[in-house]
């Protein structure tokens, strides 16, 4: 009987629900079921909406139960940083607040004057920034909310918290504690130092287990529930089947992550002056990192242009962009300008005319949007091949392969070939994961495996 093995990867605007079936050689996948969700504003500021979130993860199990018949095994992923606070009972104490939300920047410099980069660098090995999960828990422990800890027992990063809504197992996974700032570097316990020094309990954080472990058993289907990436980076870069110590690696959506990997955290002054972070791979090494703003922009900018055309889909941008004439102007898509949703066109093209350049139509728009973020890999990958030997290609994953406009930007800003692999990259490297949990893949081989959810396209670089 083929092993049916489920995907649950949730994104920041979107979940979707991959089910594989492997015969032993070939891993069939296909998606289905997604489910679309937004943070919403209330008086806590921007909130994540868990209660549609879960039902959309319940959802997605049924349908691949109709589907499938049976599910042997279910992997979940989500993006990093957030988290919820629960009490004794296991019910929320707080809203799940989005690292959007503007409350952590309140506080921000007080959590820096205690919490130096110095400090977080040398117990962590993440970079302080505002969206971390400890910048954000510095400020839940000091903000109007505070008193609401009183009742709290546990704190919990999100694919384990909806993991445990399957399975009733409280868990710490590691590939998503690596990105709270909270953990020590490598991911492997807690840091007693972070804990203490922004004022939290220790005893909210269980004992961090590794990625390829079990959770439990889903009630709604009778899956075995395991840690196949927690993180939805760490799942796209396992995907990524014979990557090396030393290969650069973009996985693209809303956010870059762009690095290599290596066995141990790089803890150097160099790398944090750059601002590179060392969050854990599925195997358990680490994945050496500067994460930027990726396709968040564009997806803002089409957000704005829906307003006024609701048939506006996101390949006609991409058409668009590819036909225009570039501008020559490019700007930092990690500027805290552009951190917040709304007006996004606004905002860049007001940064333009600051410039004294005029963007005059949608495409030239885009493009400039597309060439800023190629510009900001190159800058990446220049970081990160200063700290460790790198290869001359550099493979990409995630939704932003689908870009073939961007692929090739990058390849051109970054002077180097870009070989781009699975767009579903973080369900397909959790696929692949929960097999070899199981045992029914070889770490050492899975690179054999063949899977229907990757193709690959390779970008010469041009002139920029």
């Amino acid at each position: 009987m083929k092993r049916q093995v489920l995907s649950l990867d949730l994104g920041s605007s979107s979940g979707r629900a991959i089910l594989g079936s492997f015969d032993g050689v070939r891993l069939e996948a296909r998606e289905v079921a997604r489910f679309y969700h937004k943070p919403r504003q209330s008086e806590y500021g921007l909130c994540w909406d868990l209660d549609a979130l879960t039902n959309g993860v319940k959802e997605s199990i049924h349908k691949a139960l109709q589907i499938a018949g049976h599910i042997d095994l279910i992997g979940i992923d989500t993006w990093g940083v957030d988290y919820v606070v629960l009490d004794s009972s296991g019910d929320l104490v707080l809203p799940a607040r989005t690292y959007r939300n503007e409350r952590a920047g309140r506080h921000y410099e007080d959590f820096e004057s205690d919490v130096t980069p110095g400090f977080a660098w040398k117990n962590t090995g993440i970079p302080n920034q505002v969206i971390n999960t400890s910048a954000q828990l510095y400020t839940d422990l000091r903000g109007s909310e505070a008193q609401a800890f009183e009742n709290a027992s546990h704190v919990v990063m999100l694919p384990d918290y909806f993991a445990y809504q399957l399975t009733g197992n409280l868990g710490w996974s590691a590939a998503i504690a690596s990105t709270s700032g909270l953990a020590s570097s490598g991911a492997n316990a807690w840091s007693s130092e972070m804990l203490e020094r922004i004022g939290a309990d220790r005893s909210w954080f269980g004992d961090i287990s590794p990625e390829r472990s079990v959770i439990g058993k889903c009630s709604l289907s009778g899956a075995t529930v395991v840690r196949s990436g927690s993180h939805d980076t760490a799942a796209a870069v396992h995907s990524l089947r014979g990557v090396k110590n030393g290969d650069l690696f973009i996985s693209c959506g809303s956010w870059t992550l762009t690095g290599t990997l290596v066995d141990e955290p790089v803890l150097s002054e160099e790398a944090r002056l750059f601002g590179l972070t060392n969050e854990v791979r599925v195997d358990g090494g680490i994945r050496l990192l500067s994460n930027g703003t990726g396709l968040w922009v564009l997806q803002q900018a089409h957000a704005q242009w829906l307003e006024s055309d609701s048939s506006l889909g996101i390949n006609q941008i991409e058409s668009e962009a590819a036909d225009a004439q570039s501008s020559g102007w490019r700007f930092d898509p990690n500027d805290p300008e552009y951190a917040q949703p709304g007006n996004m066109v606004d905002r860049v093209v007001e940064a333009a005319h600051r410039d004294g350049v005029e963007l005059a139509t949608r495409g030239q728009i885009a493009r400039a949007i597309l060439e800023s973020v190629a510009l900001s890999q190159a800058k990446a990958i220049e970081g990160v091949s200063k700290i460790v030997p790198t290869s001359k290609t550099i493979r990409m994953v995630g939704g932003g392969v689908r870009d073939q406009l961007l692929s090739q930007l990058i390849a051109d800003a970054c002077k180097r070939v870009v070989e781009t692999h699975s767009p579903e990259g973080s369900a397909l490297g959790s696929l692949v994961a929960q097999l070899e949990t199981i045992g029914d893949l070889d770490p050492d081989e899975s690179e054999a495996v063949v899977s229907n959810l990757e193709t690959k396209r390779v970008y010469t670089p041009r002139n920029f």
